[in-house]
């Protein structure tokens, strides 16, 4: 999987490790950084990705998020200027619109992170997805 064109080189703004933030009210935080990802191959390297966009996804407050393998750094903004962010070549940092201004989540996120954000989303299979199409149905 190759890095999608709406990700972008460079931060939003520093963030403090271990600080998530108040994702009713807050203006940006920092989410713990996905375990998993921690130690993963370069061909799994997107996953940390979607690991930290997701987390992004559960919090009401997140609109943007900026990450960093390298760092192990996935922060959440409520608003960030994506033309003027701070350089991340150094750092490996990224950054990356997750809703639009009226808090839906992009197409583009969402086909991005893929089954693994609609079956946490959709938490079960429906009954009528087994009965009607023997199994899980996604629009």
């Amino acid at each position: 999987m190759i890095k999608p064109p709406w990700v972008i080189e460079g931060y939003c703004s520093a963030t403090v490790s271990g600080q998530v933030g108040d994702c009713t009210a807050g203006r940006k935080g920092c989410f713990p950084w996905p375990l998993e990802t921690r130690h993963e191959s370069p061909p799994g390297k997107l996953r940390g990705l979607q690991a930290c966009i997701m987390q992004c996804m559960r919090c009401t407050r997140c609109n943007f998020v900026s990450f960093s393998r390298i760092e192990h750094d996935c922060s959440w903004y409520h608003s960030c200027d994506l033309a003027k962010l701070q350089p991340g070549a150094a750092t490996g940092h990224s950054s990356a619109r997750v809703r639009d201004a009226d808090g839906r989540i992009l197409q583009a996120v969402q086909d991005f992170v893929g089954q693994s954000w609609r079956a946490e989303e959709q938490g079960s299979t429906r009954l009528v997805d087994l009965v009607v199409y023997g199994g899980g149905h996604h629009h």
